[in-house]
């Protein structure tokens, strides 16, 4: 049974372009050995809540995949750990998430607006 994955990764902002790509590439070659990649959006430098090895910053990057076989997974976050330039990263299995739950890289007001609808919808 497939199961579906999102994959968030925050990128040392030191790494030059080249670098932070094959950091990507790297991690995608991860996700593409234990199912197929589905979407990659790169949400580009976004301020940290807090540093990270004395980092203000952070190059995020999110990863949505179908992993065959879940048991293939597990090992997943071992392999991440160990790769330079590689501030932190968060995997995320999706089977109980509402698919209308809204996005981290969705705007305030779209935010909003979702809430506001599924307000209105759970009232009627």
């Amino acid at each position: 049974m497939a199961t579906d994955y999102e994959l968030v990764l925050l990128i040392d902002p030191e790494l030059d372009e080249e670098a932070r790509a094959g950091l990507v590439e790297r991690v995608r070659e991860l996700v593409t050995t234990r199912g197929e990649l589905l979407a990659e959006h790169d949400w580009g430098l976004r301020k940290l809540a807090y540093e990270i090895k004395h980092r203000p910053q952070a190059h995020y990057v999110l990863l949505e995949f179908r992993a065959h076989d879940p048991a293939s997974v597990r090992d997943l976050p071992r392999e991440l750990r160990i790769i330079e330039g590689l501030l932190r990263h968060r995997l995320v299995k999706l089977g109980h998430l509402s698919p209308d739950a809204p996005r981290p890289d969705q705007g305030a007001r779209e935010r909003e607006g979702g809430r506001r609808e599924r307000r209105a919808a759970r009232a009627a």
